[in-house]
């Protein structure tokens, strides 16, 4: 097998691509083509696209011979250039340097097979990170011929020949979703700032409970505090009471007089001790009443000593 040089191209191509045929476009043993009229590229599913965009693109003259390839996308690029296989050659394809340079990478076939005619199809991948914009008639593929050994009878007898535009059955299963990096790259984004609000909101809910609880244990203490206080008061008042009635039994001489005073303690008490606890229980501190009895209890002045009368007062 041998590679045609840049001299034979010029003389075999003037048959082979016809009024197609450009000299200045021959490049070293290579031969550069054109993008020609019709383009699909697909699409980020996740950006609403406008409401009957045609899927196969046609490019046009100004201002609508430009189309654009995102990062991660796919594109199916025709030819200007109907290219001829001859029987007795073999025909390599890929993309210029300047693109690869770019992150377009050719993903379909690299070789035209012998008795191929017609319009080829490239499928490029853009893997850079940047929109590549493309034109209608820029040069961007290059095509190698090299000679077989002799001239083969099994030759190319597919749909393909005859090819002259973009068909739909080509693009039947790239129409939906493609998760390509940086669809990825997105939702991950989406993830982590999700994520982000998430936490926010977490520390904005765990400094309102901390203010809750001061706010609360706040009142709590004043609440202990104030119950602190009136069982003081209580029992100063209880033991006032209950000194000025020893001061009155002590000044009684008769039993029955003791016994007076007697039942007026006992009734100063219980009404003390009525007080109390049904203060507390408005409060809804039933465990204050317990505590109040035992410090009314504490205050109670011990009982007067019974004087026994001599024969002599009687």
């Amino acid at each position: 097998m041998s590679f045609w040089s840049g001299e034979r191209l010029a003389i075999e191509l003037k048959h082979l691509l016809k009024d197609d045929f450009n000299p200045a476009q021959i490049d070293c043993a290579s031969y550069r083509l054109r993008l020609g009229d019709q383009a699909f590229v697909t699409s980020d599913k996740s950006f609403n696209a406008a409401p009957g965009e045609p899927l196969v693109q046609s490019i046009g003259d100004p201002p609508s011979h430009i189309i654009k390839i995102p990062p991660g996308q796919f594109a199916f690029l025709l030819t200007q250039e109907i290219v001829k296989v001859p029987r007795s050659a073999l025909a390599l394809i890929s993309m210029r340097a300047g693109q690869k340079f770019k992150g377009l990478i050719n993903v379909s076939g690299f070789h035209v097979d012998p008795g191929w005619e017609g319009r080829l199809i490239f499928g490029v991948y853009n893997a850079g990170p940047s929109d590549i914009i493309l034109h209608k008639g820029q040069e961007l593929f290059l095509i190698v011929y090299a000679d077989l050994d002799r001239p083969s009878q099994n030759v190319y007898k597919g749909s393909g020949n005859g090819r002259n535009g973009i068909s739909s059955e080509l693009i039947q299963g790239m129409t939906g979703q493609v998760f390509s990096p940086m669809l990825l790259q997105r939702k991950i984004e989406e993830l982590n700032k999700n994520l982000q609000d998430a936490n926010n909101k977490l520390k904005d809910l765990e400094t309102q409970l901390r203010v809750q609880l001061i706010t609360h244990t706040a009142s709590f203490q004043s609440f202990e505090e104030k119950q602190r206080i009136y069982f003081f008061v209580t029992k100063g008042v209880a033991g006032f009471v209950a000194a000025i009635v020893v001061l009155f039994i002590s000044s009684l001489s008769t039993d029955s007089g003791k016994r007076v005073a007697g039942e007026w303690i006992q009734s100063v008490i219980n009404v003390t001790h009525k007080s109390s606890t049904t203060s507390l229980k408005n409060n809804g501190v039933d465990q204050a009443v317990s505590s109040s009895q035992v410090h009314i209890s504490e205050s109670k002045p011990p009982p007067p000593k019974q004087v026994t009368s001599s024969p002599a007062s009687q």
